[in-house]
């Protein structure tokens, strides 16, 4: 008898202890992080989406924004930050990144799960090892919808992340 109030003694002790250790554990929203300010909010335009891109995002008044119908370029000099909007049959953004990455030889040295204004996101910085490009990339899942906003210029790193943070869906 003594023996199994102790076994039980222990397991209860372990049940309460992972619950406080998974409670640590949770994923990180966008008023947890703390990105690199470089862009002060004076210094901020808004940009509204027109046709089926359907995004609100607030860009740096040096970016110039080039939309087509797929996806929207914001310039700065030579270098950019895109944002694409892909359709998805796949009901959730983990089960469309395992299927875009098996098609891929992507090397990730990074990866971050969020929450970006209530929606399903991560972010990841990304090796392309067939053609040695290096991105980073913000993934939002909405609706079967997946936007997409990178970069490959490392020194737009910081806007990029000013933008996705920004990021709003307007239906």
């Amino acid at each position: 008898m003594r023996k199994i109030i102790i076994l039980a003694s222990v397991v209860i002790i372990l049940v309460l202890a992972s619950g406080f250790i998974l409670k640590g554990i949770k994923k990180q929203s966008i008023g947890n992080l703390k990105p690199t300010p470089t862009v002060s909010a004076t210094r901020l335009k808004t940009f509204k989406s027109s046709g089926t891109m359907k995004f609100t995002v607030q860009i740096p008044n040096t970016y110039e924004p080039d939309e087509k119908l797929t996806y929207v370029d914001f310039k700065k000099g030579g270098d950019l930050v895109d944002v694409i909007r892909n359709g998805t049959n796949f009901g959730s953004l983990d089960e469309y990144l395992k299927n875009s990455d098996s098609r891929k030889n992507l090397k990730i040295s990074s990866e971050r799960i969020l929450e970006i204004n209530g929606y399903e996101a991560k972010d990841r910085v990304e090796f392309n090892k067939d053609n040695g490009v290096s991105q980073k990339v913000y993934y939002i899942y909405i609706n079967n919808w997946v936007y997409i906003i990178s970069t490959k210029s490392e020194t737009l790193y910081s806007d990029l992340d000013q933008i996705a943070q920004s990021f709003r869906y307007t239906p």
